[in-house]
This record gives C-alpha cells, sequence and structure tokens, in this order.
C-alpha cells in the first residue's frame, strides 16, 4: 500500500499526535481513531483523540472512548502536537466547526480515508482508497504491512468500524477481503455479537419518537422515497443531540432502505440555519455526484450535503438532480 513506510517512519518519529474525529462522529470514525490510538500507544506515542461534536451512546462501549476529548480541534494550540492524523474524511472542514489556524499547515499530516478524494490542496501523506469498505479496514491492512500485534482492543475498535460500514455485510461494497478480515480480527479478540448489540440494537426509548415523525413523514415520488424533519419535530421527539445522526442514518439505511421499488431515499432535516440532505442509492446512481454538486460528498451509494434554503427549495432540486443522474 502506498505511502505506508513513510506513514510509518512519520508516526514513529512524532511524539505527540492528534487525531480529531470527524463531526457527526460514527462507527468508522471513532472505531478506526481508537484503534489507531491503541497502536500508537503500543509505540509509547502520546495521543489525543477529540471531537468537536458529542458522541453517540451506543458506541461508548469501544476501547478508550472515555478518553476521547470534546473540544473543537481547530482550538488546540500548534505547541502540543508534532502530527495531525485525519481519518474517515479528507477535508479539513469537515472535523471542526470553526476555521482551522495556520499552524495545521505548519505540521504533518496524515490523510487516510476510504471516500471520495476532496483534498484540494491539503498538504500531506495521502491515503485514500474509496474501494475499501471502512476507514478501520485500512487501518487493519496498515497495521499488517507495519507487522503490528493486534490486541483484542485494536480489533474490537477495528471491527466495530468494518460492520458499521458494511451493513453487517450486507451492504454492497461487502468483499470476499473484508470477510476474511472480519474472521481474523474475531480471532484476535474482537466480539462481533457485542458489536453488533451496541450498533444496531441499542437504541434509547427516545428514538422511537424520531422514527415515527420520519416514517410519517415520508413520501415517494417517481421512485425518489424521501422524509423531512423540522426544527420543531426534532424538538418535539426529544432525542440527544449525541443520538440524532445515528438514528436519522439508520432510518435511511435500514428503515427507508427497505421499501422495494425505489431508486434512492433520503432524509431532509432542518439544522443550524440549513437543510442536511442525507442520500442513499438503491440502483445504481450515484448520490455522490448530487452531493458534491451541491457542496457535499461522500460516496456513490450514501452521500450527503447541507442546503441553505428550505426544505421545500432542498427536495426540488434534490429531485431535479435525481432525475438527471444516470
Amino acid at each position: 500500500m502506498a505511502y505506508s513506510a513513510k506513514m510509518l517512519r512519520l508516526l514513529k518519529d512524532s511524539k505527540r499526535v492528534l487525531v480529531p474525529l470527524h463531526l457527526h462522529p460514527d462507527a468508522d470514525s471513532m472505531g478506526s481513531a481508537l484503534g489507531l490510538k491503541l497502536i500508537l500507544e503500543g509505540w509509547n506515542k502520546k495521543v489525543d483523540v477529540v471531537s468537536a461534536d458529542p458522541l453517540p451512546e451506543n458506541l461508548l462501549f469501544l476501547p478508550k472512548a472515555e478518553t476521547i476529548k470534546r473540544i473543537d480541534p481547530a482550538s488546540i494550540g500548534r505547541r502540543k502536537h508534532s502530527l495531525l492524523v485525519l481519518l474517515d474524511g479528507n477535508e479539513l472542514r469537515r472535523f471542526a466547526h470553526r476555521d482551522w489556524p495556520k499552524w495545521v499547515g505548519s505540521i504533518p499530516t496524515i490523510i487516510i480515508d476510504h471516500h471520495t478524494d476532496r483534498t484540494q490542496g491539503l498538504k500531506g501523506l495521502s491515503l485514500i482508497h474509496p474501494e475499501i469498505t471502512s476507514t478501520a479496514e485500512m487501518i487493519f491492512d496498515l497495521a499488517k504491512i507495519w507487522k503490528t500485534k493486534i490486541s483484542p482492543k485494536i480489533a474490537q475498535c477495528l471491527l466495530t468500524g468494518i460492520l458499521a460500514d458494511t451493513g453487517h455485510f450486507r451492504y454492497c461494497s461487502t468483499t470476499p477481503e473484508v470477510l476474511e478480515k472480519a474472521a481474523e480480527l474475531i480471532r484476535y479478540g474482537a466480539n462481533q455479537n457485542e458489536i453488533t448489540r451496541y450498533i444496531f440494537y441499542s437504541w434509547p426509548p427516545a428514538v422511537i419518537n424520531l422514527w415515527k415523525i420520519l416514517l410519517k413523514n415520508a413520501r415517494i415520488k417517481n421512485r425518489f422515497l424521501y422524509t423531512t424533519l423540522s426544527w420543531e419535530e426534532t424538538a418535539r421527539a426529544n432525542v440527544e443531540e449525541r443520538n440524532l445522526s445515528n438514528a436519522k442514518a439508520y432510518t435511511a439505511n435500514e428503515l427507508l432502505g427497505a421499501i422495494a421499488g425505489t431508486k434512492a431515499v433520503a432524509i431532509f432535516a432542518e439544522e443550524d440555519g440549513y437543510v442536511r440532505v442525507n442520500l442513499r442509492s438503491r440502483t445504481q446512481s450515484n448520490v455522490d455526484r448530487i452531493a458534491t454538486a451541491l457542496g457535499g460528498g461522500g460516496h456513490k451509494r450514501a452521500a450527503a450535503f447541507n442546503f441553505k434554503g428550505s426544505i421545500r427549495e432542498a427536495i426540488q432540486i434534490t429531485t431535479k438532480l435525481l432525475s438527471e443522474n444516470k
């Protein structure tokens, strides 16, 4: 894997490493970050995993989750860290709510990600492979290349990211190779049953209120299945902020995604003065192309963007682009 030796040398030479989670952290973001943290701590490195957003409740079972600091990484002073590592995202704006200071360009940066490359001049060692299921799988590959011992805790973190981003091996991204890697991680001590219970079957009761609203608001137009969520409806659902993003993703992937005959599904939710749009493709339609055209991004089958306007306008422009998208 290109750059693996250079990355290893850079990591070995660094005294303190900053690993920010992307905004609205998910299982792959946390699993890959904590897995890497455990690997680096095994080399006697100091690693700060930080998050600008609250951590999802159902992911707090992960080893070292309690060490993640709730702080916007862009507010951290330059003096502390000798290396910045971006995982599960390759744009700085995906990791902080504020503008990054100038020190970001003055220290070495490593980028490891499985999303479409949008580094846009961001300097650093970039390892970007959209064809791989998850960033956690990429960390596993690197650990093997580096001949790193994989402890049960590291295995637990990495298998969590893989299981989440393959939908427990149900998504089309699942390959024979990733199944073999998952089996190897289980042999290293990962507890598949525990991971499955936490990431798929540990929703707080209040999430039922959110699902009720999203299903009630669901509509189908020309094989496009979508639903909406207003500010008032979000408040009425009374779901903690840290659980909102994952609960909406579950709705798109599992509830709306289970309806036959649809081309794509979407959730349009009002958030902080814009509409957050989550898209999922049910066919060969490339929703990443739509999200990219509107300032977002993701994968061919799953992407998102923020729209400055009303939900109605967001639905209109998304429907138009989807009808043109082949």
